[in-house]
């Protein structure tokens, strides 16, 4: 038997309320549904789940569900999931679940299955993996500082409510390299990515107003290399759920 790995799926309300990760699922065992999720109709999920667990018995691997709910699957609280997989659920989630607009939280790790939405933010850090959930402004000085670029994975990833939509900075001395990106998977039905890497203008301009290439740790006038002050602000702007910055080349 392989390893087993277990997962709850379940719905995010649409509303702008806090809903970290374990604080919901701990409301939901103990009976109550908190504001920041609401019921959702676990049909489609279940329909999901068959199809995989009959394309995965073929590798040896076995896949259950339980369901909660409120007498009818069109008002289901959670669903939880158990497979005996050698893989995360991360491997899954991307072809058979994405679109069904739940959450799902990995027992093991009590984070969100990558590829999923958090409530409102998650911010990871390369250093440490942590992830701070529904974070606010007030927070992003200190995680953007505490990023060391003399350490290995300097870099910090702030994730918005739309799946596949960031923003992320990598440390070089006192300076960053920040990027943000766009998923359209969701219009397109396919992987199509738009990203765009900040420039400090008057940097630019004083190279004559063209620039191709990633910075070096001894290149400390290149103008993909922002101040702390830049990066703050390119982030702040992405919490917001703004558009990208035009002062920024």
């Amino acid at each position: 038997m392989g390893k087993i790995s277990s997962c709850y799926f379940r719905k995010w309300a649409d509303n702008d309320l806090r809903g970290t990760p374990r604080e919901a699922y701990a409301a939901l065992l103990r009976g109550w549904m908190p504001p920041a999720l609401q019921l959702f109709d676990a049909r489609p999920l279940l329909k999901r789940l068959k199809i995989l667990a009959g394309r995965k018995r073929w590798r040896g691997e076995q896949w259950l569900w339980e369901v909660v709910d409120e007498g009818s699957l069109k008002q289901t609280r959670l669903v939880f999931v158990t497979a005996t997989s050698q893989s995360v659920f991360e491997d899954v989630v991307d072809k058979y679940l994405v679109w069904l607009g739940l959450s799902g939280i990995d027992e093991a790790s009590g984070d969100i299955i990558r590829g999923l939405s958090p409530k409102r933010n998650c911010f990871t850090s390369g250093q440490s993996f942590e992830r701070f959930y529904d974070i606010e402004a007030i927070d992003l000085p200190y995680l953007i500082r505490r990023i060391d670029a003399r350490g290995e994975n300097p870099f910090g990833i702030l994730e918005g409510s739309r799946a596949g939509d960031f923003v992320q900075c990598l440390a070089y001395g006192r300076r960053y390299v920040v990027e943000w990106a766009q998923n359209h998977y969701f219009q397109s039905k396919e992987t199509v990515w738009d990203q765009w890497r900040a420039q400090d203008a008057p940097r630019l301009a004083a190279m004559g107003g063209s620039y191709d290439g990633c910075p070096l740790e001894d290149d400390r006038m290149a103008p993909d290399l922002m101040r702390y002050t830049d990066a703050l602000r390119i982030f702040e702007t992405f919490l917001r759920g703004e558009p990208r910055p035009s002062r920024y080349s």
